[in-house]
């Protein structure tokens, strides 16, 4: 499937690189759905941030492989945008208080 028609039907941002379940022969939270990605990128699984919105898929699988998770509150009206303004807050927050 083409990358970014697919991005513009379903309104999924445009990013860098996308495993799809079908290409991949597996889906979350199996860890085979997250290795291309890692391999791709040549990322350690600590040195990634999972989002999603289930628990199961999104947050449990991705822990349980090696790395950071983050759910996106969607009951609330949160978006993707706002979960990552407020990790680069945090982040900075923190860093300030080292």
């Amino acid at each position: 499937m083409n990358i970014e028609l697919w991005t513009q039907v379903t309104q999924i941002p445009n990013l860098d690189a996308y495993t799809m379940s079908y290409d991949v022969g597996a889906a979350k939270p199996d860890p085979r759905i997250y290795s291309p990605l890692l391999e791709q990128f040549g990322c350690e699984t600590h040195e990634v941030l999972f989002v999603g919105d289930t628990a199961e898929a999104d947050q449990h699988g991705p822990l349980a492989f090696g790395m950071q998770a983050r759910l996106i509150e969607r009951a609330t009206g949160q978006t993707l945008s706002d979960l990552l303004a407020d990790i680069l807050l945090h982040r900075a927050v923190i860093t300030e208080a080292l």
